[in-house]
């Protein structure tokens, strides 16, 4: 209930991050706890994780929008 207007607010996003805990910085799923329709769209129906990376930290793929590969140049010296 909003305090200030006396309506019901309607929840969009309630969102969980789950990192890697050998590795903190790297994100692994994202689940919305909403259930929302206009919320955050999950389209990785799998136990298995979200996202991949390689042994620099660099993401490698997103499972959940359906990126299977990331490859990244590095600038020439």
């Amino acid at each position: 209930m909003d305090p200030v207007a006396g309506t019901v607010e309607n929840v969009i996003d309630n969102l969980k991050f789950v990192y890697d805990t050998a590795s903190q910085n790297r994100l692994l799923k994202v689940n919305d706890l909403s259930n929302s329709p206009q919320g955050f769209k999950y389209n990785y129906a799998s136990a298995a994780n979200d996202f991949s990376y390689d042994n620099n930290g660099n993401m490698t793929a997103d499972n959940n929008k359906g990126i299977g590969s990331i490859i990244y140049n590095p600038p020439l010296p």
